[in-house]
């Protein structure tokens, strides 16, 4: 059964056919996603709301190579990060449009390209570097970048989901 797969061949029109609904397929999850970010967005900016007397701190959203992606409060993140100090790095990436904090362990360099391996928290900046709550478009500048530089590399003979720090 695999050698007839292997073996099938398609014309140029059913081929960009197939493209054209996989593209398709993609956009739709692709919204769908962003549309549950963003009820996630507003759930968290209800519990920051509440636990910071309406002083609304940043939502930040975080990603993972392997699939992983939410959003949750700033000060959810910051309770991570003083327990542990892992996401200590600090990386711009995507044409300056995304500042990401990530665990330097998670780093890796090979070919002068560096990769990161593991999970990354992206938060928006403003025009004056601090940073700021996540929006709809960081949500979806952060589907670009994962979509641009979500890549495998090999280590040991095995694949090893990455994303190009770049």
């Amino acid at each position: 059964m695999a050698k007839n797969f292997m073996e099938k061949r398609y014309s140029p029109e059913d081929a960009l056919k197939t493209l054209e609904f996989l593209q398709s397929a993609v956009d739709s999850v692709r919204c769908v996603m962003v549309g549950i970010l963003d009820q996630h967005v507003e759930e968290a900016q209800r519990m920051a709301g509440k636990e910071a007397d309406g002083d609304l701190p940043a939502i930040v959203m975080a990603i993972n190579p392997s699939g992983y992606i939410d959003v949750f409060t700033a000060q959810e993140f910051r309770q991570m990060t003083e327990e542990d100090d892992a996401f200590c790095e600090q990386d711009i990436v995507f044409d300056e449009q995304l500042l990401i904090h990530c665990n330097a362990d998670d780093v890796v360099e090979l070919g002068g390209i560096r990769y990161l391996l593991g999970t990354a928290v992206i938060v928006e900046m403003d025009e004056n570097g601090n940073e700021c709550s996540v929006t709809h478009e960081t949500i979806e500048s952060a589907f670009d970048y994962v979509e641009a530089n979500l890549t495998t590399i090999a280590v040991d003979g095995m694949a090893i989901p990455a994303f190009r720090l770049v």
